[in-house]
């Protein structure tokens, strides 16, 4: 298994069920879903690439990003919460990632990547 960056829980459900589920007990907890990415089919189709299953569901609370926000507008970006659902040698799982975890990380080192990419971008516009 991977380095250990976030919760991750092991599941035998349905990944139907599972992404049910999931929202379900998100909405109880005032989050409303976002959006459900099927990065298999997305790699499959736009890259003719093998991938597993794997999601990425995302979620977000209204409340907690308005405390956020009034403290710093800016943050509101990141206040969606993902979860990811994949699939490794016919194993299941459920993660969610602690950004915290990602500071002196090979992926913290891709984030910084994305960021930067995503400055660009908006220094274009």
């Amino acid at each position: 298994m991977h380095k250990k960056i976030g919760f991750t829980k092991e599941t035998n459900l349905p990944t139907d069920e599972l992404k049910r589920r999931l929202q379900t007990e998100f909405q109880k907890m005032g989050f409303t879903p976002i959006f459900d990415m099927n990065m298999k089919d997305l790699a499959n189709t736009k890259l003719q690439q093998h991938f597993n299953e794997y999601y990425i569901l995302g979620f977000y609370n209204l409340s907690y990003a308005l405390n956020v926000i009034d403290e710093n507008p800016i943050a509101g970006s990141a206040a969606i919460t993902n979860i990811v659902i994949y699939e490794i040698q016919n194993k299941k799982y459920i993660s969610v990632i602690d950004i915290h975890n990602l500071e002196h990380d090979k992926i913290g080192k891709i984030i910084d990547q994305i960021n930067n990419t995503v400055k660009e971008v908006i220094d274009k516009v």
